[in-house]
């Protein structure tokens, strides 16, 4: 599905998209997804690996549910949760590979910065 010109212009749709994408603004949701974009996890599994109690691993997977980022499934009283989205996986990674990208840049600034620092003195 394309957005388009009409979409981006509705105030409502831009709203929308901005909760959507603030919803990935958080430092344990972005590592949550990085294991359900492996494999499917239970709240238990996913508290250990990411070392939060499982009330906020519950907290961030339901919003992260609620805004179609991921998937659940029952098996008995279990619940398990996955990443089956491929944009999902090709915007992490992209934004992953320009995140890289930006603090070379910095660390590149930085260098020049501190050989002009020395030339200068």
């Amino acid at each position: 599905m394309e957005i388009t010109l009409h979409q981006i212009s509705n105030p409502e749709f831009r709203q929308l998209l901005a909760e959507r994408i603030r919803a990935l603004a958080d430092p344990t949701r972005i590592h949550l997804l990085h294991y359900l974009m492996q494999q499917e996890f239970c709240v238990y599994e996913l508290a250990e690996r990411v070392q939060k109690s499982q009330a906020t691993v519950s907290k961030h997977l339901a919003i992260l549910y609620r805004h179609g980022y991921i998937s659940k499934r029952k098996d008995g009283v279990q619940t398990f949760y996955y990443a089956n989205n491929e944009g999902l996986q090709f915007f992490c990674k992209y934004m992953c590979n320009s995140m890289q990208e930006h603090l070379q840049q910095i660390a590149d600034i930085g260098q020049t910065s501190v050989s002009r620092q020395e030339e200068d003195a």
